[in-house]
């Protein structure tokens, strides 16, 4: 019997006595300290000894529940945007079932979770494909996202999400620190530039230079374009709209639960937002 199944043996068969004493729950053989040997007769009274040890801590005999416990954990946290320090709260242990577990030991699953699904997605990646760029700030924080863009066997289209982080050195924010983290980026999934097929981004000054440098064609946001037409169609409205405003939520919250929009000029989708909810 192997240290780790006389472990497991232990905890199953043995139940504390007193005075660092354990007895068998057969009633039997008893131990004393944290010793782990003189078990056969666990091998001779319990024949089926290996099957009663796993069965309880799997589920469907195939995935242990300790790991179904830190999967739900990495679930609540990550699809409900929990802080990190979710597990370690008085009032999460008070309102949940699962068993504790530190932030520490989160924040290291959530790591192999995370080389898991990188091997998973550099699999599906095909030779060519595109990359779709954003970024987005928050405070000092400058975070960037990039997207895979290809179509599947099936002809689907897929877009899995490279990686979304914080630039590498956040003090440059230039062209060529655009390219070095695409490149950093296509080095997870043993990809590099080669695979590159376009980009597609916002029409900035920095995401072009950064096409240039990549040397690859740029496919620009459409979403101005968008805003003129959508503008020009919403003039026959306007005085609709300007009777639609925020300062007549009070009134509307008297007929119905929806709101109206903030309105601006730069951005049409949301005077159509606004039409949309009234």
């Amino acid at each position: 019997m192997s240290r780790s199944m006389s472990q497991q043996a232990v905890k199953h068969y043995f139940k504390y006595q007193s005075c660092d004493k354990y007895r068998c729950i057969c009633g039997g053989r008893q131990r004393t300290n944290n010793k782990y040997s003189n078990l056969s007769h666990i091998i001779k009274d319990y024949p089926n000894w290996q099957n009663e040890i796993i069965a309880p801590n799997t589920i469907n005999g195939a995935v242990s529940k300790t790991g179904q416990n830190i999967f739900s954990w990495i679930e609540s946290v990550v699809m409900e945007n929990h802080e990190f320090t979710f597990p370690e709260k008085p009032i999460t242990h008070q309102n949940n079932n699962l068993e504790p577990i530190s932030t520490k030991i989160l924040m290291k699953y959530i790591e192999k979770l995370v080389e898991k699904v990188e091997m998973k997605i550099s699999v599906k990646l095909p030779p060519r494909f595109g990359i779709i760029s954003d970024g987005w700030s928050d405070g000092s924080t400058h975070f960037m996202a990039f997207f895979a863009c290809f179509a599947d066997s099936s002809g689907d289209l897929q877009t899995p999400l490279l990686v979304y982080s914080p630039f590498l050195e956040e003090r440059d924010l230039t062209a060529a620190s655009h390219k070095e983290f695409l490149i950093a980026t296509l080095a997870l999934y043993q990809k590099d530039l080669k695979n590159v097929a376009f980009l597609v981004a916002d029409n900035e000054n920095t995401n072009k230079a950064c096409a240039e440098k990549i040397g690859k064609s740029m496919v620009g946001c459409s979403s101005p374009r968008l805003n003129l037409a959508v503008n020009q169609y919403l003039q026959q409205y306007e005085c609709i709209l300007e009777k639609i405003h925020l300062k007549k939520s009070a009134a509307l919250r008297k007929k119905t639960p929806l709101r109206p929009v903030m309105r601006t000029r730069r951005v049409g989708l949301r005077h159509f937002k606004l039409l949309f909810v009234i």
